[in-house]
């Protein structure tokens, strides 16, 4: 493995004069937390610029409740050694704990060395995995920040990567932040409640005060910003789509009926991508017509009343999170009791 060759390299690590069975974490084979961090410790006596970032699997703990804790293992293994062989040569790897990651880059601190090589990992990481007879889509999350620009000891750089980390994890996963002093010194990184807060705002948009699509519109609108979604709409029964969309170009037709209910699940359809779908799938169609390549479906129902559906969709790969289902099903169901009573 590419990381046991490089410690072996370091003089760091070589001056140990420990077996890899101890310097390497037992399980992904990378560096473990002990001397990951004690080498940290050492860039920064030494007062050698490094930039240091955290990774996160996201919703690991989905795939372990789903797939078991082998496959989780199997995963962790997996990831350890997609990062390893797509980081750059002055990198090392680590493991944290868990499904969290270390990455230490020795030398270069600027922005855009950070960028490239956080962009290098994060794109090896996105391609599908196969762990036994499964086929996984795999995203993380990443906090960066370097010393010394940044911070001028050790627990100071953790703390800016851990909390851009989260930060991350806010902006809808599947992404990474680098701290730029101009940004985000002034951030406020309380690990604040973010569902209801996002609910709270949605439903500030349904006064009474404007026309029911007009506000439903305004929902749509900051939802899909929210989720950084290319297009959103209510579908309607028998009424033409209340679309917002990214490029206003795009147009989109209504789904059938009888194409949706053979994908819905608990009132929700999701496709992280379309390759997931049969290629004789109808709705696969649909969305290769449309260019779309990933799309959430919610129900609109209240009582007994069917509205027709929500949908959010954009022309590019996306994991579906579980905060995000919960917000679309709350937006759907505000709007569904909004149409309801809007026809008393």
């Amino acid at each position: 493995m590419r990381m046991i060759k490089k410690v072996k390299e370091n003089n760091y690590f070589h001056k140990l004069n420990i077996s890899t069975d101890i310097l390497l974490d037992s399980l992904t084979k990378v560096i473990s937390r002990r001397y990951i961090m004690s080498y940290v410790t050492l860039l920064v006596s030494k007062k050698i610029p490094f930039s240091y970032a955290i990774i996160d699997i996201d919703n690991f703990k989905n795939i372990n409740d789903t797939y078991g804790h082998m496959i989780g293992d199997k995963l962790l293994i997996n990831v350890a050694n997609v990062i390893s062989e797509a980081a750059s040569d002055n990198c090392y790897i680590g493991r944290f704990g868990g499904d969290e990651f270390i990455i230490v880059y020795e030398g270069d601190d600027s922005y855009d060395s950070e960028w490239h090589n956080l962009k290098n990992i994060f794109n090896a990481v996105r391609k599908p995995m196969t762990i036994d007879i499964l086929t996984l889509n795999v995203t993380c999350s990443a906090g960066c920040s370097s010393f010394p620009k940044d911070g001028e000891s050790v627990e100071e750089i953790f703390k800016k990567s851990d909390r851009l980390l989260y930060r991350a994890k806010l902006k809808g996963r599947n992404c990474f932040v680098i701290y730029v002093k101009e940004k985000h010194q002034d951030l406020d990184y309380v690990r604040e409640v973010r569902l209801p807060i996002r609910m709270n705002k949605l439903y500030g948009f349904f006064k009474g005060e404007q026309d029911t699509y007009f506000e439903i519109y305004e929902a749509l609108l900051y939802l899909a910003s929210d989720l950084k979604s290319d297009a959103a709409g209510l579908f309607e029964n028998d009424k033409p789509p209340l679309l917002y969309r990214a490029d206003v170009e795009h147009t989109i037709s209504k789904l059938p009926d009888d194409v949706l209910e053979n994908h819905y699940k608990n009132g929700v359809i999701t496709i992280n991508m379309r390759s997931e779908l049969e290629r004789t799938s109808r709705l696969r169609r649909f969305m290769e017509a449309h260019d779309i390549r990933s799309l959430a479906i919610i129900k609109v129902q209240f009582r007994e009343k069917k509205f027709g559906y929500i949908m959010f969709y954009q022309a590019r790969y996306r994991v579906w999170q579980e905060d995000d289902i919960a917000i679309l099903k709350y937006l759907a169901t505000i709007v569904a009791m909004n149409l309801y009573y809007k026809e008393d």
